[in-house]
């Protein structure tokens, strides 16, 4: 897709990004499969039951997905453009009152054993998307879907951080942890356990684990390298404080000696989860579209998944 056409549909445009342990291959069978697509599409709690498949160009899938709450949703696809292990096209629509949409998917390859797929799912008008997410929740829906095909592939090794881009300004990470909330809580604002994880590449160390957990409150962390040279630090104040399911606040990065221009402000929320578990989810609010492109540029999700996979040792051990 060129630049120009990604610009005149970015404000009506929901993106969701996950990388796999996993090949493209049990990827594309997952999607193509009509005994497999049943087991993993469509959000947690949600069973979809396919009436008719024909995957292929032209061809058209019927299902029933259904809620929790018993409400059947019919939905329609028609397949425009299908090149197999790398991209599908298609066009959605349910019942008449609903909104229509169409979705493309890309899978790349990141390593043996590895892959990636992006969904890009695009709307008539930024209305008809915003509506999505506020009445349907398509954000936390499109989340829950591509987590269970992480599942049915037999995902394995650190789980990834999920990449939601709901608009021009906005990222959301998505994860869960097999902990209860109290103790990712503790993780997530006490200085002796944010050290043990917090994002540290091979040769890094915290020089600076600061925390004053309370509205009005400021944090600061800082990273040496290998030499003890300044690389990164990141600082901001604490807007909203609610013990243990929420925290507000603002940030700012420092690249070596060079500040960030402007902040982001980040809105985190931990819920409680069957089975013990938690879920992860950061909203991050940037001052511009360029801003949050070059925190995406950065390779955010791959530090993020990292850190997130030292935090999964740290909540099993006994030390926390």
């Amino acid at each position: 897709m060129t630049q120009a056409a990604t610009v005149s549909t970015e404000d009506r445009e929901i993106i969701i990004k996950r990388s796999f342990h996993a090949t493209i291959p049990q990827l594309w069978r997952a999607w193509s499969d009509p005994a497999l697509i049943g087991k993993w599409f469509g959000p947690d709690g949600f069973t979809t039951d396919t009436s008719r498949m024909e995957f292929r160009e032209g061809g058209v899938w019927e299902f029933l997905m259904t809620g929790p709450d018993g409400r059947v949703w019919p939905n329609f696809v028609r397949y425009e453009v299908i090149e197999e292990n790398a991209r599908i096209v298609y066009s959605q629509a349910g019942a008449p009152d609903e909104v229509a949409f169409r979705t493309e998917v890309r899978f790349e390859r990141l390593a043996e054993g590895q892959c990636s797929m992006t969904l890009r799912m695009m709307f008539k008008s930024a209305e008809d998307r915003d509506r999505v997410i506020r009445e349907v929740g398509a954000i936390e829906g499109g989340i829950g879907t591509v987590s269970r095909l992480g599942r049915l592939c037999a995902d394995s090794g650190p789980a990834p951080v999920c990449v939601a881009l709901p608009s021009d300004r906005e990222i959301i990470i998505a994860r869960d942890f097999d902990a209860s909330r109290e103790l990712v809580w503790r993780a997530m604002t006490e200085p002796a356990l944010l050290e043990r994880w917090m994002f540290l590449p091979p040769g890094w160390r915290m020089s600076e684990c600061a925390e004053d957990v309370r509205p009005g409150g400021r944090f600061q962390w800082a990273w040496v390298d290998s030499a003890g040279a300044p690389v990164m630090a990141m600082g901001g104040e604490y807007r909203e404080v609610a013990h243990p399911e929420r925290i507000v606040r603002t940030e700012r990065f420092e690249f070596g000696c060079q500040p960030q221009a402007g902040e982001q402000l980040v809105t985190m929320t931990l819920e409680e989860r069957p089975a013990g578990r938690t879920a992860l989810r950061l909203l991050i609010e940037f001052p511009s579209r360029e801003a949050r492109d070059g925190m995406l540029a950065s390779g955010m999700d791959e530090g993020m998944s990292a850190g997130y996979g030292k935090l999964d040792g740290l909540l099993a051990s006994a030390g926390v």
